[in-house]
């Protein structure tokens, strides 16, 4: 009878219900992704796990965590890094067009390319890396090899590629013999997406040499007489702020310096007005914030022109431009701003609100800041594109949209590799360093909104309650 007992006590505590199972599946799985999030190595969240036994000696969940290095590295790997990826590429894929970033670097004894996409979601220009590929040989056949076959792999039309986002060398973007001259067979309207800051860099560069004076000597002569002093940083910071206030005012009072008002004063005074008006509403509209109102067909036709966008009708492009300019209109003229209106919209297309609180890990741009009182120009067009049936405008934009600027989004992720190859973390895999990359990059949850997330999702759940996320179990089967 004593040992009916104790099996009976022994049977009942190894069964958990279902439930508490979910609970402890997903924090486990939230202490990984804040693992990643915030930089911490494997020891250390084993070392996290340990602790919060001892701490939470009460909690059943705290209890039954085990989530040690290699059960840490697999959830990472096999289940959110795929989790993530695979709903960036949803995305993509309801997307009509997006643009390819990728660039080199060399880290320790290997040469990693990071291959990102950009394109327009339902809530704006979304950004993410698709994958990290190690490969030594850099020859424009086999980086062109290399994407063409990520492409495929990811189910994305190569059709629908718009633009190459990449450094402005030979290799890349050269006319003969190049990454893009390649892509260019396939694709005969794709566009060279050339980094601008790259550019002005050069730019800048060559002209160093034509000047009579050291630029290059004066910038450190100033960067070293105020990084001395935090007195004098402090003075800049002001003169800064002086310097927006007075522009601020010039705009109000109409005043641009002595010779300008000179020069209007020969003029007669409708041409003074107008010439007044026509500046500040440049400045008002391109420098501050970019009008909808301001736009005309003959640039929606000349956009047309330029980019040779396949499958426009015209003629109903026309209708639906006057439909959103009326519909711009209509918002405008609401008593809530814009700017609420447009933020409503984003947090509507969100299943979650996306607003992520892991201010240690530095984000490529304020995308879902909602701190500020500004209106991102392509969250507007996405709301002015719900709002009216608009299949051929939505078309032309987001192609605009899908073209990158420059490379910064790819530098980020060298940065963020920065971090993760420390010499404390020396021995990680290129698997786990592209799976922890698509972890900060893809993902937008705070790590206390990914736990609500992972205890909604069956599939999830099951993920990391399964043997199948380890990797040598699934190769010995």
């Amino acid at each position: 009878m004593k040992s009916f007992d104790i099996n009976q006590q022994l049977i009942t505590n190894t069964m958990k219900p279902s439930k508490e199972k979910d609970e402890i599946a997903a924090a486990e799985g939230t202490l990984v992704y804040h693992g990643v999030k915030h930089g911490h190595s494997y020891l250390s969240q084993q070392c996290l796990i340990n602790v919060c036994k001892t701490i939470f000696a009460s909690s059943t969940v705290a209890n039954n965590l085990s989530c040690a290095r290699t059960k840490a590295t697999s959830i990472a790997v096999n289940v959110l890094s795929p989790c993530f990826t695979q709903h960036l590429l949803d995305d993509l894929k309801k997307s009509s067009y997006f643009s390819l970033l990728y660039d080199a670097s060399n880290k320790g004894n290997a040469k990693l390319f990071p291959f990102c996409v950009q394109f327009l979601s339902a809530t704006g220009v979304r950004k993410g890396i698709i994958d990290l590929i190690d490969d030594a040989d850099e020859s424009a056949i086999k980086i062109f090899a290399n994407a063409h076959q990520l492409l495929l792999d990811n189910g994305l039309d190569i059709h629908g590629l718009t633009a190459l986002g990449v450094d402005n060398t030979n290799v890349n973007v050269g006319d003969n013999h190049s990454v893009y001259s390649l892509f260019k067979d396939e694709v005969p309207d794709i566009l060279k997406g050339n980094c601008y800051s790259h550019i002005l860099h050069n730019s800048v560069k060559h002209a160093h040499r034509v000047l009579p004076i050291d630029i290059e000597q004066i910038l450190l002569s100033i960067y070293s007489h105020f990084s001395r002093s935090a007195k004098r940083v402090n003075e800049l910071k002001q003169y800064y702020e002086f310097y927006e206030q007075d522009f601020k005012e010039r705009i109000d009072s109409q005043f641009f310096g002595a010779a300008c008002r000179y020069r209007l004063a020969r003029l007669p005074i409708d041409k003074q007005n107008m010439l007044k008006t026509s500046f500040i509403e440049f400045l008002s509209k391109i420098i501050f914030y970019e009008n909808i109102e301001a736009l005309t067909w003959n640039q929606v036709i000349q956009c047309i022109d330029m980019l040779k966008i396949k499958g426009l009708n015209e003629d109903c492009l026309f209708d639906e431009y006057t439909n959103i300019k009326s519909m711009f209109k209509t918002i405008s003229d609401q008593s809530i701003p814009i700017s609420d209106q447009v933020q409503a919209f984003v947090k509507k297309q969100n299943d979650i609100t996306v607003t992520n609180i892991c201010d240690d890990v530095t984000d490529v741009d304020d995308d879902y800041s909602t701190g500020a009182k500004r209106v991102r120009s392509d969250q507007l067009w996405m709301l002015l594109l719900s709002l009216t049936k608009s299949p051929n405008f939505k078309k032309l934009i987001c192609f605009l949209y899908s073209l990158p600027c420059s490379n910064a989004y790819v530098e980020s992720a060298f940065s963020q590799m920065k971090h993760l190859l420390s010499d404390k973390r020396s021995s990680m895999t290129t698997e786990l360093i592209s799976a922890e990359l698509k972890i900060r990059l893809n993902s937008t949850l705070s790590c206390t909104e990914l736990y609500k997330y992972i205890l909604s999702s069956e599939d999830l759940l099951r993920a990391i309650k399964s043997d199948e996320k380890y990797t040598f179990k699934r190769k010995c089967v």
